[in-house]
């Protein structure tokens, strides 16, 4: 008997290590390795793109810590093998209703910045698709341009989140930088006001607006931006009402003149001490235009002087009778006041100087705006829209008449 009743114990004893240790043992171990599995990988990823509404992959996936999981090799965005953002390394935590993701670097192109824009709208605008807060903290931030060159930057905090049944997003540089950006829905439209004291590419600040392909093409992509914006948009057809100020640098005169047969070189700089838009077009405003030197054609000055009604200076035609000419300073002083362009010198030392005289005088009276776009189109053609720039000008200038367009 004690013999019998010592065996079944043995047998009880036995089925329960094996139920109680092993088998959960054996569970966890199935479900760890089901974890490093491409099939739970893929499984992220699916979760991932079906959120963001943009292709998603992961190449490895792993949990340091409960709620937490660690992504490597992440590829968002754009087609298969050339994605439009390309991440080392991803830490997502998740606390109740609260998604904090963690990014040590970001590498990030206009087109890229424009997607995340893309999916901050959404999430703005469709709270019953995005419940949850979202607080995005990026370590360092490199910024892509089109002509193969990298801006290293810092780094940048991003917090998406609800209060009293109402949305914004926040974004600011890190660490204690007064440039921020924040967008809310007001009456349904998105309102977005923020300051930029250390300059970005003009063509990032063009794509958060949703206006990569246009401005931004314009100044070329070496163009940065710095200053202040209080903005709002109705929709995605209606383009934006409101105000900016600040300086736009390093604008390629190059680009600005469409490259065409009327030529134009250099570097320039824009101040905007201020500029007023609606409906995405330009209503009024003062700025200076400055560069310290390039070159331009006579065929240019000759625009000039036909389109905007400037004077010719001392120096309006080469001596020697070239077509290129090289200028060591241009300098005006712009002021749009409805459909007129008022053209002036700053310092009275006329519009452009070579070797100490005055290739071009300002013109006595304001001309339509619309004829800047005409001096930029390139000669041949029909005067509007004959080019890229051109067509892009007419639809913002102050033209009732023209385009409908886009800031």
């Amino acid at each position: 008997m004690f013999i019998e009743q010592s065996v079944g114990r043995r047998r009880v004893v036995r089925v329960a290590f094996v139920l109680g240790a092993i088998v959960p043992c054996v569970l966890l171990a199935v479900f760890a390795r089901w974890r490093h599995s491409s099939g739970y990988r893929a499984g992220l990823a699916h979760e991932s793109a079906a959120h963001l509404g943009v292709p998603v992959a992961i190449g490895a996936a792993s949990h340091p810590r409960p709620g937490v999981l660690r992504l490597s090799d992440v590829e968002v965005g754009g087609a298969p093998g050339k994605p439009l953002i390309s991440l080392p390394r991803v830490e997502v935590e998740t606390a109740g209703d609260e998604t904090r993701v963690r990014l040590p670097e970001l590498a990030c192109s206009p087109g890229a910045v424009g997607m995340l824009a893309d999916v901050a709208r959404e999430w703005l605008c469709k709270p019953a698709r995005f419940r949850r807060t979202w607080v995005i903290d990026v370590a360092r931030v490199t910024w892509l341009l089109a002509d193969g060159g990298r801006v290293p930057d810092g780094g940048w905090h991003l917090e998406c989140a609800a209060v009293d049944g109402s949305r914004g997003l926040w974004v600011r540089r890190e660490p204690g930088a007064s440039d921020e950006m924040r967008v809310r829905i007001e009456e349904g439209s998105l309102v977005a006001e923020g300051r930029i004291d250390t300059p970005l590419p003009a063509p990032v600040v063009a794509a958060v607006f949703g206006t990569a392909g246009d401005w931004a093409a314009v100044l070329g992509p070496r163009a940065t931006v710095q200053g202040r914006v209080s903005a709002s948009c109705a929709g995605s057809g209606s383009g934006w009402t409101g105000s900016v100020g600040g300086v736009i640098d390093r604008i390629d005169l190059a680009s600005l003149a469409a490259r065409g047969p009327r030529g134009l070189g250099g570097e320039a700089t824009i101040a905007i001490e201020r500029l007023r838009f609606d409906g995405g077009r330009l209503t009024d405003g003062e700025f200076t235009v400055v560069s310290q030197g390039g070159t331009v054609s006579q065929e240019l000055l000759e625009g000039a002087v036909s389109n905007l009604e400037c004077r010719p200076g001392p120096a309006y035609r080469a001596i020697t009778g070239d077509r290129m000419r090289r200028f060591d300073d241009l300098g005006c002083r712009l002021v749009v006041e409805g459909p007129a362009l008022s053209i002036r010198t700053i310092e009275g030392a006329g519009l452009m100087r070579t070797q100490g005289l005055v290739m071009l005088e300002p013109p006595a009276v304001p001309v339509p705006a619309a004829r800047v776009a005409w001096l930029l189109s390139p000669a041949g053609k029909p005067a509007v829209p004959a080019s890229p720039v051109s067509a892009w000008l007419i639809s913002v200038l102050p033209d009732r008449g023209a385009g409908t367009g886009g800031f």
